[in-house]
């Protein structure tokens, strides 16, 4: 009993180890098949500088941050290098901009996500060594921020750079007697809103003094593109620095767009009697054709025979980026050399036929021959020596001369005990046998597991 209790705990102990060892080799080689794939890392110490351009700003414009940069050799497409922007200020989230060289190619991208501008780099890197540049982007002052000496602090990694601007009153100006025009940012994704549009841009016309035609003309730079259809009339009491205050919608049968073809825009407004004394205000917004580094955009507010033209810039953001062409690789060794032919075997680029050996014999003659094999030409074997029997040896069709062995020959009738041909034996590993093993060990595995549950 004890015997046959020990051998169930053996078996059970065997097989269960035996399964555990074969999960353990396939779980292995999946792994091993599927391979690793490698986590692209941050790029240390790539920022070398981080500096406000401005030396002196308003609490309605902001600053525009320059950003410089160099990556080790040796750098792999897909790594980043991440800036932190400091609290105080705000970058447009969700756009992005590109990083070029003198002939176009691009060397890295960045996204203003939050807080962080984050580079990666493309496959520039691979193929040049010293790659270096720099950035540019707008960002705002946040609302809390007051006039006077403002100290900023970006970071990238473990590194701190920092840096001081004068922050001054917004100006008050009033330029409510004249035109002014400006243009700015629409974060992407914003709800509402077609995906292309970009751009929001305003024309501010003078003070309505008559309820004569006031004409809006607005013509887009490069990388631009009017909505033709995203138009909207304002007035307003004052013009104060460019912002019209106390703002009213103006119902669209008052104006109507006359002309446009997403390149120019003319726009009529014919003001009411109730509307004399205030300043009007036609705002409407443009898709982005190309990505440059500043868009411009000018127009024009006409009233009878008198035409104030308006222009306006809006820088958004870019970079560059420089490297020396890497040196191509070294060509690949050469192939070994052939090895060296058996001196025992001959080979020949045709047909022929092995050596003959006789017996002399004084009275008969005796030929035993094999049928020459198809594509065969008989007329090139070699002639048989009528006065001693011969062994005739069957072309080969690899090409390769069979030989009997030089220490046995042949007897007369007989086939030769070895026949060399030159080619070396097949020694590559049984795959399929292997496979078959471990289908077979693994079957016997889980049956001697069964087994030994079930007389348990």
């Amino acid at each position: 009993m004890m015997t046959t209790r020990s051998s169930r705990m053996f078996f059970s102990e065997w097989a269960s180890t035996s399964l555990k060892l074969m999960l353990t080799m396939l779980t292995a080689a999946m792994l091993l098949c599927a391979g690793t794939r490698p986590v692209m890392a941050a790029v240390p110490d790539a920022v070398t500088g981080v500096s406000v351009r401005e030396t002196s700003t308003t609490t309605t414009y902001g600053v525009t941050v320059d950003v410089t940069w160099k990556i080790p050799d040796g750098t792999h497409p897909g790594e980043t290098f991440t800036l932190r922007l400091p609290p105080e200020l705000v970058a447009l989230d969700g756009s992005d901009f590109l990083l070029k060289d003198a002939q176009g190619a691009v060397v890295a991208t960045a996204l203003i996500t939050g807080q962080d501008v984050v580079f990666t780099l493309t496959d520039y890197a691979s193929h040049h060594v010293g790659v270096h540049g720099s950035a540019f982007f707008m960002a705002g002052l946040v609302k809390s921020v007051i006039p006077g000496p403002l100290d900023l602090t970006f970071t990238v990694g473990g590194r701190v750079f920092t840096d001081t601007v004068n922050v001054g009153v917004a100006p008050t100006n009033d330029y409510s007697d004249t035109s002014t025009k400006w243009m700015s940012w629409i974060k992407p994704g914003t709800p509402g809103l077609p995906a292309d549009d970009r751009l929001l841009w305003a024309i501010v016309g003078p003070r309505i003094r008559t309820t004569s035609v006031m004409t809006f003309v607005d013509t887009p730079g490069p990388g631009q593109q009017i909505n033709c259809t995203s138009g909207h009339m304002f007035t307003g009491r004052a013009n104060i620095g460019g912002v019209i205050t106390e703002p009213l919608y103006v119902s669209v049968d008052r104006w109507k767009v006359v002309f446009c073809d997403g390149h120019r825009m003319v726009v009529e407004f014919r003001p009411l009697l109730s509307q004399i004394g205030r300043v009007p205000l036609f705002l409407a917004r443009s898709a982005l054709t190309e990505k440059l580094r500043v868009y411009e955009n000018k127009g024009s507010v006409s009233i009878g025979n008198g035409t104030i033209p308006v222009v306006t810039q809006l820088t958004m953001a870019g970079g560059d980026g420089t490297g020396t062409s890497s040196p191509p690789p070294p060509p690949p060794p050469p192939p070994p050399p052939p090895p060296p032919v058996n001196p025992g075997t001959s080979t020949t680029s045709g047909t022929s036929s092995s050596p003959t050996t006789s017996t002399p014999s004084p009275t008969t003659t005796t030929t035993t021959s094999i049928p020459v094999s198809p594509g065969t030409n008989p007329a090139t074997t070699p002639p048989v020596n009528p006065g001693s029997p011969t062994t005739i040896i069957p072309p080969v069709e690899t090409g390769v001369v069979p030989v009997v062995h030089p220490r046995q020959p042949a007897a007369p009738g007989q086939e030769p005990w070895r026949v060399d041909t030159g080619i070396p034996p097949d020694r590559r590993i049984g795959w399929g046998l292997i496979g078959i093993g471990f289908v077979l060990m693994t079957t016997c595995g889980l049956g001697l597991l069964v087994l030994s549950r079930r007389t348990m």
